[in-house]
């Protein structure tokens, strides 16, 4: 079996691979396009060098599984892996070890890796046990569906001091998020304000990105001036065509879960002016309100995941001064050419201790 990065010839195989996940085949068919740009990206740091890091298992010149990871932080301590597909179930337990234990080699500056996994792939989740994985909370994705969207649109609520989210407010956002964390979770990923900084490249490609999608987004927090701080957020990418879903990422502080219910009735304001859609939702935050409300609006729970994590701790090596244990015993050439100088304290009781050389002489 060879383990190997995914080349251009591969692609008809991740594409055969999972025929039934549209998004993963979706993603296939553009990288393409820009596959030779995408190789070329990685042989040089910069933020796009990982935009599509993809190793293969290939047995008799077949493809039997594939893995997919990124970094989730800007000092790449933390990686996630995106997509995990094992071809032959009944070489899952094997193939699944030997391309994690790849993985963990092949990025060996990462400290930790996460995952989320569906709960209902028992054989997934035994295999990311197997190699180190621990877990940690438990995710749910959500569906409104359109007509609970219209409803929702109807309903009056108290203005809220929303604002644009730029990189000026990437400290607050840094906040946000990790207020929103159980503390280990907050750990695990290792957050930093440049983590919520968009420079001009990345604003660049994501526009192209929107243009070809017919996408359009809108990204606002909620400001508290008493606090000076972020109480909630939400990143909102509409389909303008109404082909796709809507999808929502929020984020709750947990001392403002009333949030909730505010900010989708304004997000529902804002999808009334497009076509009808549903709207996909994660919520950043790990509260037990939020599926109380959502349940309230007759949400459908479209996926749940165990958020999962492995710590490379085993790499983390112990700094030691290489002079600490040196003797000079060790090198006798290096002995002083005068006595040392003494303080003038131990000078003084020297001077008391010895004799005097005028009463030795007398007598």
């Amino acid at each position: 079996m060879l383990i190997r990065p995914v080349q251009l010839r591969d692609l008809n195989s991740l594409e055969s691979v999972e025929p039934e996940d549209t998004q993963w085949v979706r993603k296939v068919r553009e990288i393409r396009s820009w596959f030779g740009l995408v190789k070329l990206l990685n042989l040089v740091p910069n933020r796009f060098q990982h935009l599509f890091d993809v190793h293969v298992a290939q047995i008799d010149g077949v493809v039997v599984g594939l893995i997919q990871v990124s970094p989730t932080n800007e000092i790449q301590s933390t990686w996630r892996i995106e997509h995990f597909t094992l071809g032959d179930p009944l070489q899952s337990q094997g193939l699944g070890t030997l391309l994690l234990a790849y993985i963990f080699e092949y990025y060996r500056s990462a400290k930790t890796w996460i995952v989320e996994a569906d709960i209902h792939n028992k054989e997934q989740i035994a295999i990311y046990r197997q190699n180190g994985f621990q877990s940690m909370a438990e995710i749910t994705y959500w569906r409104l569906p359109s007509t609970v969207l219209e409803n929702l649109a109807k309903v009056a609520i108290q203005s809220l001091n929303l604002r644009p989210v730029s990189n000026a407010d990437a400290a607050l956002l840094c906040q946000l998020d990790c207020a929103t964390m159980p503390s280990m979770l907050r750990q695990v990923y290792d957050r930093h304000p440049d983590d919520f900084r968009r420079p001009l490249p990345d604003r660049i490609v994501f526009g192209i990105n929107q243009s070809l999608h017919q996408e359009e987004q809108v990204f606002e927090y909620v400001y508290e001036p008493q606090r000076r701080a972020a109480i909630g957020a939400f990143d909102l990418k509409i389909s303008k065509q109404g082909l796709e879903p809507h999808r929502l990422t929020l984020w709750i502080h947990p001392a403002y879960t009333w949030l909730y219910r505010e900010l989708l009735v304004h997000i529902s304001k804002i999808l009334s002016h497009y076509p009808p859609q549903s709207l996909e939702l994660f919520a950043g935050d790990y509260q037990a309100e939020r599926q109380s409300i959502l349940e309230s609006l007759e949400g459908e729970i479209t996926h749940t995941k165990l958020l999962m994590s492995r710590s490379v701790w085993h790499k983390v090596r112990e700094f030691r001064n290489p002079l600490e244990n040196l003797s000079l015993d060790m090198l006798p050439a290096w002995r002083p050419l005068t006595k040392p100088l003494m303080p003038e304290p131990v000078r003084d009781e020297f001077k008391k201790d010895a004799p005097d050389p005028q009463s030795s002489s007398s007598g």
